[in-house]
């Protein structure tokens, strides 16, 4: 739900990504240089990662965006409360919108991959309720519906 300005992180990793970015003629490689920039941060961030978040991170990561944050930070045995001001904290934005990126994530690659044969196959398989409310989230991210992003590539 917030814009980012990539160069002002630090070390530079920011601008070096922008630059990347900037040059990048295809999705598939402007989604490599994100991912690599987030894989960078996060060893950055290793030192100093609680490693509750750490597997909650990890539990996200492994079931790409598709679960309950409630049952999350139960089987954690943290509070909603604890367990949302650590996650932000560690990784700068809540559970929720991290595991809908991710969730965002999984189906833009599977979009980007012709890994489908209809869209419903993307949404369903991406869990999301129903077409329109993937068209929804897939415009908040990129501005433009599926198949626009699609035939632009």
């Amino acid at each position: 739900d917030n814009c980012y300005n990539l160069e002002q992180l630090v070390d530079d990793l920011g601008k070096k990504a922008v630059g990347q970015l900037n040059q990048a003629q295809k999705t598939e490689e402007r989604v490599q240089i994100i991912s690599g920039l987030l894989s960078e941060l996060l060893k950055s961030k290793r030192a100093e990662l609680d490693l509750t978040i750490a597997l909650a991170i990890k539990k996200i990561l492994n079931k790409k965006g598709q679960l309950r944050i409630s049952t999350l930070h139960d089987e954690l045995h943290l509070t909603e409360r604890t367990f949302e001001r650590r996650f932000f904290s560690t990784v700068g934005v809540t559970a929720k919108q991290f595991s809908k990126m991710i969730q965002f994530q999984q189906s833009l690659e599977q979009l980007t991959l012709k890994d489908y044969n209809k869209l419903s196959d993307i949404v369903f398989e991406n869990g999301f309720a129903d077409q329109s409310h993937f068209i929804k989230v897939f415009k908040t991210f990129t501005g433009k519906t599926p198949l626009t992003f699609k035939s632009q590539k």
